[in-house]
């Protein structure tokens, strides 16, 4: 059975922030809080971010204050001892058949998204994968061990149970599909309220990337803002992007991790990006010069030549190639005869 959602929360193509988060403050939240914290605050690089104005930049407290405002609550869960095909150890779970399960409660709350957090949650396999279902949900995820190619030492993960419109009580289920030990240090439900979401995602579209024109390697637009804000755009952040405003070139930041955006002062400016392929222009240049040299070096009075081709000037005629007239790694020692 398939589903068409709409999303009536979508951000525009370049939206804006008024401040950002240097990266290695924004490394140190938590999940949850990364997450939510991109509502308000953008994340700059530390280099981009230590070149900008104080005024630009949250310090401490405003980012204390701001993971204050989403009134984000942690409870424990009750793990139980046994499941099917499952028995609790001293450092998490062991499984002794394909599927084994496990089963707890949790509540689910009004104008709350719920997640579960798995702590310390690793097995030794190259990679397994664990169900977890509640009563209208099923989410699958993959735990990749150190010897998998993809691995990125995760030990910690972050489930979206539920969001609800009502209080009542529910059941999670995690199912192994493989057997086998996993450790697990803990688990928690988090709540996160979901009261001031809407409004934080209307003041990212407050000032917004109008009348966009897309093109095959770009895109044009006009912004119009009351103050200065950092636009970001919805594209993943490469070295061959370039922006310009009013026609002047301009900084492009990777902004979030993946995304870039560009400071925009106060009042009405038409934005351009476009992509260059990275060291488009030096490789032309070396490939020609390589051309050059390769036509031209026969033509030199006195040439050896033992690159496996006659030795005639590209001006004059070429010898026919065979495989008497090869040389050098083509035909022993023996060099190549010229006219």
């Amino acid at each position: 059975r398939n589903a068409l959602f709409v999303n009536t929360l979508a951000l525009p193509f370049g939206y804006s922030y008024r401040k950002v988060i240097a990266r290695s403050d924004y490394e140190k939240l938590s999940g949850i809080e990364k997450e939510q914290i991109q509502r308000r605050l953008a994340v700059a690089e530390d280099e981009a971010a230590e070149k900008m104005p104080s005024s630009d930049r949250a310090d401490e407290a405003q980012i204390d204050a701001c993971l204050a405002s989403f009134a984000i609550e942690t409870v424990d869960a009750a793990l139980p001892d046994t499941g099917t095909n499952v028995k609790r150890t001293e450092t998490g779970y062991k499984v002794t058949a394909d599927s084994g399960s496990v089963s707890f409660a949790y509540r689910r709350r009004k104008g709350y998204e719920v997640y579960l957090r798995l702590e310390g949650f690793t097995n030794k396999k190259v990679y397994t994968f664990v169900d977890v279902d509640t009563s209208d949900l099923t989410t699958t995820f993959i735990t990749r061990g150190p010897g998998q190619i993809y691995s990125l030492n995760r030990e910690d993960y972050l489930i979206r149970l539920s969001c609800d419109d009502e209080d009542r009580e529910d059941e999670v289920r995690l199912t192994f599909r493989s057997s086998g030990r996993y450790t697990l240090d803990g688990a928690q439900f988090v709540y996160v309220p979901v009261s001031d979401l809407e409004g934080d995602l209307a003041a990212l579209g407050e000032v917004a990337l109008e009348n966009a024109v897309f093109s095959d390697n770009g895109v044009t637009g006009t912004c119009l803002a009351d103050e200065k804000v950092l636009m970001t755009f919805s594209i993943p952040y490469s070295k061959g992007w370039r922006v310009s405003i009013d026609g002047a070139p301009a900084d492009l930041l990777q902004i979030n991790t993946a995304y870039m955006g560009v400071w925009v002062e106060a009042g009405a400016h038409t934005l351009s990006l476009y992509y260059v392929t990275p060291y488009l222009v030096p490789g032309a240049a070396v490939s020609l010069l390589c051309l050059a040299v390769m036509l031209l070096f026969p033509a030199f009075p006195g040439c050896e030549c033992n690159f496996g081709f006659p030795c005639k000037s590209p001006f004059g005629r070429w010898e026919n190639l065979t495989p008497d007239s090869l040389s050098g790694p083509f035909r022993g020692e023996r060099s190549m005869d010229r006219e």
